[in-house]
């Protein structure tokens, strides 16, 4: 697992600095999207009532601050 967040984290980083997609585009790319081709979307891929709160929490550098699944504390 934290070799894919570190490669996710890298792939957001590209999009954002390099590629120079606004970051609301970007996120959705590496949460929203995977989560609707994976046809998981009605539960991972966003914030909302009734998904299962697992999420990440990255730094200005994209680094992973803390991580959660299922609403619980991981790191």
């Amino acid at each position: 697992l934290a070799g894919s967040t570190l490669k996710m984290n890298q792939g957001l980083r590209i999009l954002v600095e390099e590629a120079l997609i606004p970051f609301n585009y970007a996120i959705n790319s590496c949460t929203l999207n995977p989560a609707n081709c994976l046809g998981i979307a009605d539960r991972k891929g966003s914030i909302r009532v009734g998904r299962d709160a697992d999420m990440v929490v990255l730094d200005t550098d994209y680094s992973v601050i803390q991580t959660y699944c299922m609403g619980k504390p991981q790191l």
